[in-house]
This record gives structure tokens, C-alpha cells and sequence, in this order.
């Protein structure tokens, strides 16, 4: 039981509800630490997918004003830790951790808890400078991509910062002094450029463009030139009867099935459940198809409607772009800004301001319905997304995400460069939660993940290359949902995460098998 949870059940006893109420009338002065600075802290793991994942979560909970002082620490443990650094006084940090308590417990997330601000290192990155001009960034992003290779290119990403500035960060994540090492090696890698390297904090970046930005523009280039052309799609006559519905719809994306992988990924989220993972009674979905032979590989409880937390959102994005192709819509500088926050910051104020500009989510219903509706046939949008992230009414099929990501790879969509360009930004679950996906062999990937107190999953479409440089891009969704919130929030997400993406571990070793991938 953390601190804030005592403290506010005391409080509660004596009927003081307030949060700024002095513990030294409740508690012995002996249990108090010593006069000195304190933080606010919200999760200690080894894990740093865990740790990166769930700052992303508070500062989306919290809002902007304390993700921009979020910082990634490490412990004497070696644990990573996320703390709000407010270097704050006892008495005022013990009141914002129950405040901030108060918020996350409305996201479906832990408490926080308060820590002296002693016994853990800050963590830092690698900066290329700080500037106003966007494009300049992304030129001085091809150059270090270009001199310092792709093992650097990989964790490269440009940053917004609270001043509005773009920062241009290597994300390592080290002390101060191998940073300092590291930034002096790199500056005379560079020395040909007019770049120079120095030290960041690492905290809670607003990322604007990252590697996948990168290989996305590379990727676009190259439809240009060569516009990628369905396969001629194998019969689907093997495909196996669904859950449900009774009598499902004929899928966009044929589909052929494949045992040995289906049975591999069965007894392997089965193995998560015996191993206490994930619960029994934990529904899971899954869905992979291969583009470059038309074949659905996996379609496990593919037609069963599930929640959808944030993987509705790139369904707004479309319902949008149809009323800019449709209805006269503009897709200017105020709906790029919320597009931009909807896709890649999974932002749900930026999501309703959307929906709210489509007029409803009954009206985006409708145009799904009336103009997609063989993709989208167990869709089901009844509501806005709350600012709380809590959302569990709207509905879709682990299938619905395979139609739509087939339409959106061969460009069958509105605007699907820009969806695509969108997509490839944000947190990438199927690829950083995967061991078996090399994370330096410009793999791009095109997804959105969905995170509540009930559901975590990803959708998306994975393009590697095989060793002659031909792209197999093949679909990866999954999705994993419990019935009820039990335990820490925390967990759960780590270990359903973690199946999500143990399971693309698989899919990527099966496509290696056939396809010889790079990497």
C-alpha cells in the first residue's frame, strides 16, 4: 500500500479529507526522513520498454505541464525509475503525489508515491542542438544517420520542446560522465559537419521524427517509382469457421491460414496464461497476413469484437480525410496539429477535437459504414475518447484492423501516405516488445497501439526486407482483454505487452523461415 493510499484512508477516518493536511500531526516524527528535497515518483522496473511505455502513460494522464519535467532515473538497484522532478519540499511533494494519485487512478493507472530525491542518477541523451526551424532538424537528422550509421539512427529522434523548439536527441539513456565521453567521440565524428554533440536530460520528449520518419519518407520514395501492386490472392476455400459472428462477412484479405504457426502462437499465449502472465479468462485475438503471397497466416478469434482503446483513432483519422476528399473539409495547420497528436501522441483531447469537427461518433459510424463497410463489419464507434483515456464501449475485430491495414498499404484509402507517414511515429509495442525483431535493420513500421485498465493491443503492418532487399511487409495485430481491473496497472501492461509482443516474435521468426529476412 503506497504512502498516499495511508495517508488519504487516515485522512479519511478523521474526516479531514483535504490533501494539504500535514502528516507530522498523524504520523511519529521519527518515521519522517530527514529535511532535504523530494520528487514524486510512479514505477521502479529492470525493464526499460516497462519504464518508456508507462512515462508515456503518466505524462499522457497528467498533462503537459508535468510530462516535460518527467525524468528517467536509475537506482542504486540498477532499476529504472520514472520521477517528476519537482525538487520539491516533504509536506508539498506528499500533496501533489495524492493529487496526482487522484489522476492516474482515473486513468486506470497506479498511484504515485513521494521519494527523497537521493539514491538514483539522472539519465541522459546526446544532443545535436536546439533550434526553431523543423527542416533543419531533419536535414541535420539525415546527416548524423548518414556519418553515424544506423545503430545511432535508431534511437535518433527530434523533440519538441516546452519552448517550442526542436531538439535533436540520441536516446541512450546513460550517466553523466559516459555521456559526456560519448558526446565528445561523436562531435569528432562530426567534425566534417557543422554538428556538435553535448548532453540532455532524458525525459518525456514530445517526439515530432524518429528513424521510422525516416525509412517512412525512404519507403514513399520508393512506391513513387515502383506503385506497389496487390498479389494475385490465394483462395481462401481453407479458411476455418469464426467465433463470431454465426455467419461472418468475406474478409478483404483472403485468407489460407497456416497450422503450424497458428499452433505455435496458441500454445504460446496459452503458456502465458498457465504461467500466470495473463489471466485464464483473459479473451485474446490475433491476425496476421503475409502481403507478398495474399495468405492470412493466423486468424485466431479474428471476427470477435473487442475494445478499442486508441486503435480506433486511425479510423477517425479516415472518417476525417473522407470529409476533406467529400464534404470540403480542410486539412490545414489546426487539424494537422491534432492529427499529428491523435496518431503519433495517442492524445484523446486531440481525438475528440476531431470527432467533434466530424460532428459525432454516430456520424463517423455512419461513414464507415456507408462508404467502408467491407472493412469495417464488427466496427462499432458509440463514443468520444475521455481525457482519462477510459474507454470501453467503442468496438472492433482484430479483422477490421487486418481489412484496414491491407487498404492502407495499397493506398486504397483517403490520404493514406499521410496516415501511413502518421502511423510510422508513434510507440511501436509489436516491434519494441518483440526480442526476436532486430531493432537496426530499418524494419519500418506503420501501427497504433491501444492501452486501458482492460485492453492492450497493436495493429500494424511490418515491412522488412529479405537478404536480396525485397520488402515483405506482412499485418500484425494483436489484442489482449480481460474482464475486470485487478492488481497494478503496471503489470498488466508489462505482461500483456509483453504477449502481444512475444507473439510477433514468432510471426517474425516464421517470416524469417520463409523469407530469409535480413537481420
Amino acid at each position: 500500500m503506497t504512502n498516499n493510499k495511508i495517508r488519504r484512508d487516515v485522512l479519511k477516518l478523521l474526516g479531514l479529507g483535504g490533501v494539504g493536511l500535514s502528516l507530522d500531526l498523524l504520523i511519529p516524527r521519527i518515521a519522517r526522513a530527514q529535511d532535504g528535497q523530494f520528487d514524486v515518483s510512479y514505477l521502479w522496473t529492470p525493464n526499460k520498454e516497462d519504464a518508456e511505455e508507462y512515462m508515456f502513460q503518466v505524462g499522457r494522464c497528467l498533462g503537459s505541464n508535468v510530462r516535460r519535467d518527467l525524468r528517467l532515473v536509475r537506482g542504486n538497484s540498477g532499476n529504472l525509475g520514472i520521477i517528476y522532478d519537482r525538487n520539491g519540499d516533504r509536506d508539498s511533494t506528499i500533496s501533489v503525489s495524492a493529487r496526482h494519485s487522484d489522476l492516474l487512478t482515473s486513468c486506470d493507472l497506479d498511484e504515485a508515491s513521494f521519494v527523497e530525491d537521493t539514491g538514483y542518477e539522472e539519465l541522459y541523451h546526446i544532443s545535436f542542438g536546439v533550434g526553431p526551424n523543423l527542416s533543419v532538424q531533419k536535414e541535420n537528422f539525415r546527416t548524423i544517420a548518414r556519418v553515424l550509421g544506423e545503430g545511432i539512427a535508431k534511437d535518433l529522434v527530434i523533440a519538441e520542446t516546452a519552448s517550442g523548439n526542436y531538439a535533436l536527441i540520441y536516446e541512450r539513456y546513460g550517466d553523466r560522465d559516459s555521456g559526456l565521453e560519448s558526446a565528445s567521440r561523436l562531435s569528432k565524428l562530426l567534425r566534417n559537419s557543422s554538428l556538435e554533440a553535448s548532453i540532455i536530460r532524458a525525459g518525456n520528449n514530445n517526439v515530432i521524427f524518429n528513424d521510422q520518419g525516416l525509412l517512412n519518407e525512404k519507403d514513399e520514395e520508393d512506391r513513387a517509382r515502383n506503385p506497389v501492386v496487390p498479389p494475385a490472392p490465394k483462395s481462401d476455400s481453407n479458411q476455418k469457421p469464426k467465433p463470431s459472428p454465426t455467419n461472418p462477412p468475406k474478409s478483404t484479405t483472403p485468407s489460407t491460414g497456416n497450422a503450424e504457426l497458428e499452433a505455435i502462437v496458441d500454445a504460446y499465449v496459452k503458456g502465458r496464461k498457465n504461467d500466470g502472465y495473463i489471466s485464464g479468462s483473459c479473451t485474446t485475438a490475433w491476425s496476421v497476413y503475409d502481403f507478398s503471397t495474399g495468405e492470412k497466416l493466423v486468424s485466431i478469434n479474428e471476427d470477435v469484437p473487442m475494445q478499442c482503446a486508441s486503435m480506433m483513432k486511425p479510423f477517425v483519422a479516415l472518417a476525417f480525410f473522407h470529409q476533406v476528399d467529400h464534404a470540403g473539409y480542410t486539412y490545414g495547420p489546426k487539424s494537422q496539429e491534432h492529427m499529428y497528436k491523435s496518431l503519433v501522441n495517442s492524445n484523446n483531447d486531440s481525438t475528440t477535437w476531431l470527432m467533434n469537427q466530424i460532428g459525432s461518433p454516430a456520424k463517423i459510424q455512419k461513414i464507415l459504414q456507408d462508404n467502408y463497410g467491407d472493412i469495417f463489419q464488427q466496427t462499432s464507434i458509440v463514443e468520444t475518447i475521455p481525457s482519462n483515456g477510459q474507454t470501453y464501449r467503442n468496438m472492433a475485430s482484430a479483422h477490421d484492423y487486418s481489412r484496414f491495414l491491407y487498404q492502407l498499404y495499397y493506398n486504397k484509402l483517403p490520404h493514406s501516405s499521410e496516415i501511413r507517414r502518421l502511423m510510422a511515429l508513434g510507440g511501436k509495442r509489436i516491434i519494441t516488445r518483440a526480442p526476436a525483431i532486430p531493432k537496426d535493420q530499418g524494419i519500418v513500421c506503420y501501427n497504433k497501439t491501444g492501452t486501458t485498465g482492460l485492453v492492450i493491443g497493436d495493429m500494424g503492418i511490418i515491412v522488412p526486407k529479405d537478404e536480396n532487399g525485397v520488402k515483405r511487409p506482412y499485418i500484425m495485430v494483436g489484442i489482449v482483454q480481460r474482464g475486470s481491473k485487478s492488481g497494478s496497472f503496471s503489470t498488466w501492461n508489462a505482461n500483456a505487452g509483453n504477449t502481444v509482443g512475444g507473439v510477433s516474435s514468432k510471426v517474425y521468426r516464421h517470416m524469417d523461415a520463409k523469407y530469409d529476412l535480413r537481420g
